[in-house]
């Protein structure tokens, strides 16, 4: 399962901010830099994300990462709860045929008989940061990126918080407390609908 909160961001001053506080008040245990480039897919007839999933196939640095994703519970905040299941992989067809071995349900592989395409793109790159708070650990993203291929539109900064191990409580409660010291608007759409969004836009002009 993947718990987080997600984040708008106004900016990346927004971002350095909050990341300035977090050096001065909190334990960061681990810092990275990932250059992320996720193309998401489903079938002709949008199977997969009528039925709760995504599919999505990522590079992360020098790595390739198959990802499929189920929604369990989304409330009209911040907070996401999903089943996640991923695995590295060169191509959508290996990563599939990993993730079938590692419990992905039966209902997703029965919803692919049509094939898939293309339906959103996003690139961006992600600083990482793994915080210690209390009994619970949780990475911090700051993510900066754009959506649709061109890195002069739809540009987008946010930050997800999520929970690895320790008490759910300590992180719920560290999450809820620096979103009311920086007074933080919750990002009610994933990057694969707002993805989609951009891809409809282009397509509409061309």
């Amino acid at each position: 399962m993947e718990l987080e909160y997600k984040y708008k961001l106004e900016s990346a001053d927004e971002g350095r901010a909050i990341l300035s506080y977090l050096d001065a008040q909190e334990r960061i245990l681990s810092r990275r830099e990932i250059e992320m480039r996720s193309r998401y897919f489903d079938t002709p007839s949008r199977a997969l994300r009528k039925a709760g999933y995504s599919l999505r196939l990522r590079g992360e640095n020098d790595e390739n990462i198959c990802c499929v994703k189920r929604t369990v519970k989304r409330d009209k905040g911040a907070l996401r709860l999903r089943e996640e299941y991923e695995c590295k992989a060169q191509s959508l067809a290996e990563g599939l045929e990993k993730l079938r071995a590692e419990g992905v349900p039966a209902e997703f592989f029965g919803l692919c008989g049509e094939g898939f395409v293309l339906i959103a793109q996003v690139d961006f790159t992600r600083s990482a940061y793994l915080v210690e708070k209390g009994s619970a650990r949780m990475e911090l993203a700051f993510d900066r990126g754009h959506f649709g291929g061109d890195p002069e539109k739809h540009r987008f900064f946010e930050l997800e918080i999520e929970f690895k191990e320790g008490e759910e409580a300590d992180f719920t409660a560290f999450a809820q407390a620096l979103s009311e010291k920086f007074g933080l608007v919750p990002q009610e759409k994933s990057k694969l609908a707002r993805g989609i969004e951009a891809e409809d836009q282009k397509n509409q002009k061309v």
